[in-house]
């Protein structure tokens, strides 16, 4: 069977998929996805009332488990407590998750499985491990879409062919690559309709991927397997079970779940690419920032570079639009940590310059006071604001995390300008501290005699000119460092 789906993008980008549609019926029928689903996000509301129970009848009032419909629709629950509705008396097994016990969508179902047929007419033979899966998208214009999935190979595919753009997926850079997205909407779509068990071999092969992804972290610190060495641990345990438990739908919505995520990692990850990504840092679709830029250099002087630091440790979170749970989090706790350590050390320096500023003072020294107290107030406004507005941010999934870094970054700079304003605390308080050591140091050469003065101001100029220096000389390594570089890439080229 030809189930080649054509991955060119489409150059009118408001092209539709084609839908069929029968001339004696109403229904038509068109390309959906399993990742398409709505099924977290369709409203609901609950219809509640008395209920009569009548006596010595409380068994006949429990539903069957898995009561009979309508032309051979079996409903089932899932373990999350959805409904949806199986046929297994037709040619392929067919399952929908819209709601047969209403007339009309039933009706509508039907419909679109008359215009299937006669489609999959049209079409080559489907393999025997084929189930279609089909829903009522618009109840009002009768319309249904509709995907299938091969058991076998583990892939969904539909009747013609479509393109990515038409079905909303990502460009691909072969068909191989293409395989994980469709493996992904397999096990999408066996996580949300698990009443057929996963195989054995493709529970030891899940087993055995965990247990390398496990080892790979506890080896490396730049892996990019999507499970933290504890989740692996944990999975490992879930997944031991015997035979007959594993034939529980519980069990195979775990399965397929965590294959979803393998499918996923390994499609973003381009896993069998010449280009694949072996480090959590490696880009393979976009450039770096250039932090060594003049202008970048200027700006960061303000926060004494803290936020090139920052910048840094965001772009290696937020690699090809890709984010890591596991690394967010622990970013954003050190980042809360900080700002709350800013927040008490501001507190204490606005104490000290308050009592400095009571004291008999000259006119440069009381300017000096109220700078630190004016630093270390900011410093604490600044913190406060940060801790309120990213107080959750540690708790992020990764999809939140990577929405969050997507809407902070700059289409040039990436992620220096909010870098700034999240090294503002630290630096404002580091600001404060300068300031109110140098107003001490002025109070003391205010009370002081001259040999005294002279002696301070030595001992200051001393310091001063040895940070200077270091300063200097890092600068100098860092622009000799940068010339043999290029002098060796001229060399190769």
């Amino acid at each position: 069977m030809d189930t080649t789906v054509q991955v060119r993008a489409l150059q009118e980008k408001d092209q539709s998929p084609p839908a069929y549609e029968s001339r004696s019926r109403q229904a038509t029928i068109y390309p959906i996805t399993a990742v398409n689903s709505i099924r977290y996000g369709q409203p609901a509301t609950a219809n509640s009332a008395e209920f009569d129970i009548p006596a010595a009848a409380i068994i006949d009032v429990i539903p069957p488990a898995f009561p009979a419909l309508h032309s051979g629709w079996i409903e089932h629950m899932h373990p999350e407590g959805a409904r949806y509705y199986v046929n297994c008396t037709l040619a392929i097994p067919v399952v929908t998750d819209s709601c047969l016990k209403g007339e009309d969508i039933l009706c509508i179902i039907t419909e679109g499985l008359l215009v299937f047929q006669d489609l999959a007419a049209k079409s080559p033979k489907l393999p025997p491990t084929t189930e279609l899966y089909i829903r009522v998208e618009n109840e009002t214009e009768r319309e249904c879409g509709y995907y299938l999935v091969d058991h076998a190979t583990q892939l969904e595919f539909w009747l013609e062919k479509v393109t990515t753009t038409q079905i909303g997926l990502d460009q691909v850079s072969s068909e191989a690559h293409f395989r994980f997205a469709l493996q992904e909407h397999y096990w999408t779509h066996l996580e949300y309709f698990p009443y057929r068990p996963v195989s054995f071999e493709l529970r030891n092969e899940l087993k055995g991927i965990i247990r390398h992804g496990q080892a790979d972290h506890m080896t490396s610190r730049s892996s990019t397997f999507p499970y933290s060495i504890p989740e692996c641990k944990g999975f490992l345990k879930l997944l031991d079970v015997n035979d007959v438990e594993a034939e529980s739908p519980y069990h195979t919505c775990v399965v397929a779940r965590i294959w979803s995520t393998i499918a996923k990692h390994r499609y973003d990850n381009l896993y069998g690419e010449t280009c694949a990504r072996l480090d959590r840092g490696q880009r393979v679709r976009e450039p770096l920032v250039n932090f060594n830029n003049i202008f970048l250099q200027i700006i960061s002087a303000p926060v004494f570079g803290a936020n090139k630091l920052i910048a840094k440790s965001m772009d290696s979170l937020y690699v090809d639009g890709m984010v890591y749970t596991m690394h967010w989090r622990g970013f954003m706790s050190k980042l809360l940590t900080s700002w709350r350590d800013s927040r008490l050390l501001a507190i204490g320096l606005m104490i000290v310059g308050a009592v400095l500023l009571v004291q008999p003072l000259g006119q440069l020294t009381k300017y000096l006071g109220i700078a630190a107290i004016a630093s270390s107030m900011s410093a604490f406004i600044s913190s406060v604001a940060l801790v309120n507005r990213y107080h959750d941010a540690a708790e992020y999934t990764a999809s939140e995390a990577a929405d969050a870094l997507c809407e902070m970054q700059h289409s040039k700079f990436r992620f220096l300008p909010v870098a700034f304003v999240y090294s503002a605390p630290g630096a404002l308080v580091t600001w404060s501290t300068i300031i109110l050591a140098t107003e001490i140091f002025s109070m003391i050469i205010d009370t002081t005699g001259l040999p005294m003065r002279i002696a301070l101001v030595v001992v200051f100029g001393t310091l001063v000119l040895c940070i200077a220096l270091r300063f200097a000389i890092h600068q100098i390594r860092k622009l000799s460092s940068r010339l043999s570089r290029n002098r060796r890439d001229s060399s190769i080229v």
